[in-house]
């Protein structure tokens, strides 16, 4: 019994070696819904190569920090923060969370150009979050600097 186990188990081993899928070329890989991984380049690392960070994308946002001032709980209130590529290189924002369920990002998710302009818009739901409010959206990036972060603050009364 403990034969035919072993048997058995090398046959489904050296089947499963055997499994090659066919391969792509690269150029029929990239729909038109991808992007190419030569937007994805980014040199920092432990040693810093100035010369190659400077020939990435660099996002320059008009404001950081949005005060809603005084707003009444449950009213929903959004925020547009404008942003510009000031970099040699396209940006691709990969990821912009809120620090909070009530926070939610919306931004665009085609590369920047340099020289390019895009929103990011802010949505802050006030249900539930009487008092001063302090949240965040945690943006990364394939820029310099990878990652940014935007703050809106707000005071929720009854």
């Amino acid at each position: 019994m403990k034969h035919l186990f072993f048997i058995l188990m090398i046959c489904v081993a050296i089947a499963a070696c055997n499994n090659e899928s066919p391969k792509e070329d690269a150029s029929t890989a990239l729909g038109k819904d991808r992007l190419s991984t030569d937007l994805i380049d980014n040199p920092q690392s432990l040693v810093q190569d100035s010369a190659a960070l400077n020939k990435l994308g660099k996002l320059v946002f008009n404001d950081t920090i949005h005060d809603f001032g005084t707003m009444t709980e449950g009213e929903m209130i959004q925020y547009e923060f404008t942003y510009k590529n000031v970099g040699s290189k396209e940006v691709i924002i990969t990821d912009a969370v809120g620090s909070c369920g009530c926070t939610v990002p919306q931004y665009e998710r085609k590369p920047i150009p340099p020289g390019g302009e895009a929103v990011m818009e802010v949505t802050f739901n006030s249900q539930g979050k009487l008092g001063y409010n302090e949240k965040h959206v945690n943006i990364t990036t394939n820029a310099n600097p990878s990652t940014y972060r935007l703050t809106i603050l707000a005071t929720v009364n009854k």
